[in-house]
């Protein structure tokens, strides 16, 4: 047979801008839609001779993140180990090297997304909607149950597809999808904010979140709006989400049944059904299909009344679920029922046909099916006897909600009373006035970010709220985020817990350490505060933590020279001498959780100290202050001697090359042994063991004065700096190779004798 490939050559009769590599697939110049990396055009698979969808993600926008570069292929190569008929499949992938783009070729489905397909179709029964609804829980419960466990995470009505023709539904779009292992958690904030479940602003989510944006998808398909419209921005959106605040479009839904089975969605997680439960739901039985009406406003339609449909209270069997409430649900639903069917009576014509009742009537509210068959005597008695219940079902119902408010209000009364109690108890001088008022407001929710950076540095609470975040590190009293922005700009944010501080105290404190400029201290670029919500916003730092830099040296992944030990350390003290030092009336506020993790290494590997000036607000009950074990000074109190111990830990670590977080030894016990036994290759690391013994038995001096057991036995900040810097002059005048000559192992026992005097503390003292 002869050939019907197209004559690639003759260009011009191509009606594609782009072929693939293989030539199979070719792109129109059809944009089916766009976000903020990807585009989306008309495709066509000249193989199969069906159209498709040319996904097109810009690399060029991860170029300095090559930790999203490879979450992105990782989500591809999960698109393609995906195999279900209500799951968008990915066909073929490939990178384009000379544009820096990530291609792959995806189904397309003719009718394009729900939202417009519904907007398009405004008269659609709710039996058509029950039918989308289940297609989307079984592609949740597919990617719920597959191994690992996938989190969509972006669930929305643009995000799910229809192939019109045959009334299928498909979830698309797992660019921000997540897979998890077998505790079912995830880290990272992700999504749209008017489907996103308020667990997803906090540490940890499981799949639930999923259930409660396949409830807001529901709801947007029953109402034809979109959840929290009502809100003018993401900032009020966010802060409804996260009080709980259900959207007034839930309030339009007028069936019960469809009501009650959104509230399920949108419940506590815990509550929250899984999708394979909802499948379940008597929402979906056969039964709820008949007589399906149109969601219009107002309509015509026919009441049947079956005989043998009736349901009485003699004739029901509960048989799983026994339980009260179901009870009570049951008697709720059968004396709406009849109500309704009152209404039928009274207000049109009946006529009987072999037992079967047929009306006509005009009514606006969302029809529900009526089902009936006995006499109107009967109904009528049966009505009757109903309505002695009424009343019990009202009663409990007030009662329990009564004890709820009651609840509420006592918890609140408490909390409040702690509070108040907590700022009586802090030293106020009322009679000064705060030269910063304009910026710090009364101890009420307000919800705009408060700068001190520079003009190109400053965003929106908006912004902020539509960036994606992934956690970083998180403890008992706070959670670092690394968050990058719609222009691609990347910001720490860290988010406080357990904060025992007035919105004014905590506003002032922060504009002060907002003004402290220092080299070697990360500059705090910004602040969000209210009653439930408070985060620090400072610049990114790409090479990570002092931590991090020990870590890797411990296992072989990088050197760590004795110079860039002694410029972090001299760094770090330059910082904690200038938060010290006296500067008139200038308020010192101490660190109080120093540690290798807390300090930051800039572009050029300088130290940064990160985490300052918040340690004051935390409920030393709750164990936030003491959490980091080996750093804590043995008064665990908020001072300058106190973060000259926890500073005589970080010498010691960067002398020996071991980290208490690491290793879990009593540092300060360990060297003082080392010293008295006299084991001179034992104390140092090897780096610092062979190139510079010299400067090194200086330092180890200074690090064990830091580490005393009293307060008192102490030096201070500046006296710690002055040793430190001359070692730092004395390493700048000799260089490592002559002095490598001098060194001789009687003349590191002799060192090493002179290291602790007599009158110091014996070894361990401080433990």
């Amino acid at each position: 047979m002869p050939s019907v490939e197209p004559d690639t050559s003759d260009k011009d009769s191509e009606p594609f801008v782009e072929i693939d590599p293989s030539r199979r697939y070719g792109r129109y110049n059809e944009l089916l839609g766009s976000g903020a990396v990807k585009k989306v055009y008309r495709a066509f698979d000249q193989e199969e001779g069906i159209e498709v969808a040319w996904n097109q993600v810009k690399l060029r926008n991860f170029s300095d993140d090559p930790a999203m570069i490879d979450r992105l292929y990782s989500e591809v190569r999960l698109l393609r180990s995906l195999k279900n008929k209500n799951i968008i499949s990915l066909h073929h992938v490939w990178r384009d090297e000379v544009h820096n783009i990530l291609n792959f070729i995806t189904e397309v489905c003719t009718s394009g997304d729900l939202r417009e397909y519904r907007k398009k179709h405004k008269h659609v029964s709710m039996k058509a909607l029950k039918k989308w609804s289940k297609q989307i829980l079984k592609g949740l419960d597919y990617l719920h149950t597959h191994e690992p466990c996938v989190i969509h995470r972006d669930l929305n009505c643009s995000n799910l597809f229809v192939n019109g023709n045959v009334g299928q539904v498909k979830i698309g779009d797992l660019g921000l999808a997540a897979t998890v292992g077998n505790s079912h958690s995830a880290h990272s904030i992700l999504g749209t904010p008017e489907y996103m479940a308020p667990e997803l602003y906090e540490e940890n989510y499981t799949e639930m979140v999923d259930i409660y944006s396949f409830g807001m998808c529901l709801l947007e398909m029953v109402t034809m709006e979109i959840p929290y419209s009502e809100c003018e921005n993401v900032a009020r959106i966010y802060k409804k989400v996260s009080s709980g605040t259900r959207p007034q479009a839930l309030n339009k839904v007028r069936d019960p049944e469809v009501k009650g089975f959104i509230e399920k969605c949108l419940a506590q997680p815990r509550a929250r059904p899984s999708a394979a439960e909802l499948l379940k739901d008597p929402f979906f039985d056969a039964s709820t299909f008949l007589c399906s009406q149109s969601l219009d406003d107002s309509f015509k339609y026919t009441v049947i009344t079956l005989s043998p449909c009736l349901l009485s209270t003699d004739e029901v069997r509960m048989h799983r679920r026994k339980d009260f409430n179901m009870l009570l649900k049951l008697l709720i639903g059968i004396a709406a029922l009849q109500v309704f069917i009152r209404v039928c009576v009274v207000e049109g014509e009946l006529s009987e046909i072999g037992g079967t009742a047929v009306k006509t009537v005009d009514y606006t509210p969302s029809p529900v099916a009526a089902v009936d068959s006995e006499p109107v005597s009967h109904r009528k008695t049966l009505y009757k006897n109903l309505m002695i219940f009424l009343p019990l079902i009202i009663g409990v119902a007030v009662f329990f909600l009564v004890i709820h408010v009651k609840i509420k209000i006592a918890a609140k009364s408490a909390k409040d009373g702690e509070i108040l109690k907590a700022l009586e108890e802090c030293p106020e001088n009322p009679s000064k006035k705060d030269d910063d008022d304009e910026v710090l407001r009364s101890d009420r929710n307000f919800s705009e970010l408060v700068f001190f950076a520079e003009e190109n540095e400053r965003f929106k609470m908006e912004d902020l709220l539509e960036a994606t975040a992934d956690l970083q590190s998180q403890s008992l009293c706070s959670s670092l985020y690394k968050v990058m922005l719609k222009n691609n700009k990347v910001y720490a944010v860290k988010r406080l817990k357990k904060l025992q501080v007035s919105l004014k105290e905590f506003g002032q404190t922060m504009r002060k350490i907002g003004n402290l400029k220092h080299p070697n201290i990360l500059p705090l670029l910004g602040y969000h505060s209210t009653n439930d919500e408070k985060l620090l916003i400072y610049k990114f730092q790409v090479n990570g933590s002092l931590q991090g830099l020990v870590d890797n040296y411990i296992e072989g992944k990088r050197e760590f020279a004795w110079g860039l030990r002694l410029s972090i350390a001299s760094g770090i003290a330059r910082a904690l001498e200038f938060i010290y030092q006296s500067s008139g009336d200038r308020e010192i506020i101490p660190h109080g959780n120093l540690k290798l993790s807390n300090i930051l290494l800039n572009e050029n590997e300088e130290p940064l100290i990160s985490d300052y000036g918040f340690s004051r607000f935390l409920d030393p009950k709750q164990g936030c202050i003491v959490s980091s074990n080996g750093y804590t000074a043995p008064e665990k109190a908020l001072s300058e001697q106190a973060d000259v111990f926890s500073f005589g830990i970080i010498l010691l670590e960067l002398l020996t090359g071991k980290t208490v977080e690491r290793s879990g030894i009593d540092l300060p016990k360990w060297v003082r042994s080392m010293v008295r036994e006299e084991w001179t290759g034992e104390v140092f690391d090897k780096e610092v063991n062979k190139y510079a013994r010299q400067w090194a038995f200086p330092l180890l001096n200074v690090s064990l004065k830091c580490v005393s057991n009293s307060p008192e036995d102490r030096p201070s900040m500046a006296e710690v700096l002055e040793k430190i810097e001359e070692v730092v002059n004395d390493h700048d005048d000799v260089s490592i190779s002559s002095m490598s000559s001098f060194a001789s192992s009687q003349q590191d026992c002799c060192l090493l004798h002179t290291v602790i005097p007599e009158t110091w503390d014996t070894p361990g003292s401080n433990y």
